[in-house]
């Protein structure tokens, strides 16, 4: 499970950073056009490789509600944080009835 609770504007900027090293196209292995987010210690880690190259940016304003990891798509998490109109922002993962991670 993962819970965080960040600034949104400082999320993204920190995306943006790192997105060029994110595969555009289709690579061999699918999981390199994702990002790890490892939230611990009141702190987010958002991580992205393309295995010649990796990139990890640090959030430290951030409220650790529950620590956690979760690889989710680069470039779909980054256009999403982008349209989303508040400032502050919570990322959780769910369990749904049957006890999948969404």
């Amino acid at each position: 499970m993962l819970k965080v609770r960040c600034d949104r504007l400082e999320l993204a900027d920190s995306l943006a950073d790192i997105l060029t090293i994110v595969p555009t196209t289709q690579p061999m292995k699918p999981i390199l056009v994702n990002c790890l987010l490892k939230a611990r210690n009141d702190r987010l880690e958002v991580q992205v490789t393309d295995l010649d190259m990796g990139a990890r940016v640090r959030l430290e304003r951030v409220e650790t509600v529950e620590e956690g990891e979760l690889a989710l798509p680069a470039n779909r998490f980054y256009s999403l944080i982008r349209k989303i109109p508040d400032r502050h922002l919570v990322v959780e993962v769910l369990a749904d009835r049957r006890g999948a991670m969404v």
